[in-house]
């Protein structure tokens, strides 16, 4: 073997041995600077009972399964709270698991509708109203809670129930 291809063939190895070692410099960044510590800051909120954070792109996608809760808006709020305390300005989509059942994907298909139109014309009176009357009618009960971003509707059947979290800004 020649001075010159040897000193090639050195380069090669170096040149895919510093990628190795950098890429895996780069997925202990993620999982054990970023995600790990994101899952446990997720994780001190009272009703989150599992998070699972995928990076798609610059993006993450954080599902969030929850329990059952009388007020989704107050976690709600602290799960956004956790995340952006560690993510920053990183891009991310929260996502949050309930525990629905076809009832209650049928009932809130058929209250569809009325959901976007009192956003459309800030009528919540009006939905909550609705959303009582059509809940009452099958057992089931409901909350709806609204603040300068969000409409947050819960509705319950039994020890099954359904979150849903509207952005209003989207709607206008």
């Amino acid at each position: 073997m020649k001075k010159n291809e040897f000193r090639v063939l050195v380069s090669i190895i170096a040149l895919i041995l510093s990628l190795g070692v950098f890429l895996a410099a780069f997925y202990f960044y993620e999982e054990w600077g970023i995600k790990k510590p994101l899952d446990n800051q997720i994780k001190t909120v009272e009703l989150v009972q599992k998070v699972n954070i995928n990076e798609q792109g610059k993006k993450y996608e954080i599902k969030v399964y929850l329990n059952k809760s009388s007020d989704i808006q107050k976690s709600y709020i602290e799960i956004v709270k956790a995340i952006e305390s560690k993510l920053g300005a990183r891009e991310y989509q929260l996502v949050i698991k309930d525990q629905r059942n076809t009832s209650l994907q049928k009932l809130f298909s058929q209250l569809q509708p009325a959901v976007y139109e009192s956003l459309a014309n800030n009528k919540y009176i009006w939905l909550n109203e609705e959303i009582a009357r059509q809940a009452e009618k099958r057992n089931m009960k409901h909350n709806i809670f609204i603040d300068g971003e969000h409409l947050f509707i819960q509705i319950y059947d039994g020890n099954h129930f359904l979150y849903e979290i509207i952005n209003r800004q989207e709607i206008k």
